[in-house]
């Protein structure tokens, strides 16, 4: 089983390479939610010059222990907060080479460790799947979970732009989809025992 497992999973990430090569370079569709950085060639380097280090930056900054037992300062917070702008940066200055081969490499080993685990919990739910259509439908159940669960909770919490996120989350259930279709055909139940929350 962990060799059809991991067989299922190195081609189901084969497949998410070849798509994710279309939707992000052939077709394009994240451009529309992607915008060029106004200014980004005065900003960069001002960025560069004020930030050494790599990492998640807010502005309004998040409210410390102190200021959230501080009335007033706490209600400055919150004022700046509806003022704006809220900026989440994800910063990085050293820089790297978006089409290296580091890059694909642990691209493909993320689609392939998330494909792991997906035929592996495929291979445990045993009986109740046993017809390819309902062992693709539970794999893509599961990844429709995963976007809609990742994807659709920083426009709440940190104010994300709607659009960027959904256009993510149709890609993961696009990827939902393929990995469903790959595993579905390979990954069979573990004979003789599966588990389930009631037993039965």
């Amino acid at each position: 089983m962990l060799l059809r497992i991991s067989l299922a999973a190195f081609l189901s990430a084969v497949v998410l390479m070849l798509w994710g090569y279309v939707f992000w370079i052939g077709l394009g569709v994240p451009n529309a939610v992607l915008h060029p950085l106004p200014v980004g060639d005065q900003l960069a380097p001002a960025l560069k010059a004020k930030i050494p280090a790599p990492g998640v930056y807010f502005w309004p900054a998040p409210p410390t222990e102190d200021v959230l037992r501080d009335p007033k300062r706490f209600a400055a917070y919150v004022a700046q907060h509806r003022l704006g702008p809220i900026v989440h940066l994800f910063y990085r200055p050293e820089g790297t080479n978006p089409m290296g081969v580091t890059t694909y490499a642990r691209g493909f080993l993320h689609f392939f460790v998330s494909s792991w685990l997906a035929g592996w919990l495929l291979a445990l739910i045993g009986p109740r799947r046993a017809t390819y259509w309902s062992r693709m439908g539970f794999v893509v159940l599961l990844g429709v979970f995963a976007a809609v669960f990742v994807n659709l909770s920083p426009p709440i919490w940190f104010q994300h732009p709607w659009d960027y996120h959904l256009v993510l989350a149709a890609f993961d259930c696009f990827n939902a989809l393929l990995m469903g279709i790959v595993l579905g055909a390979i990954v069979k139940p573990l004979p003789g025992a599966y588990w389930s929350l009631d037993g039965k």
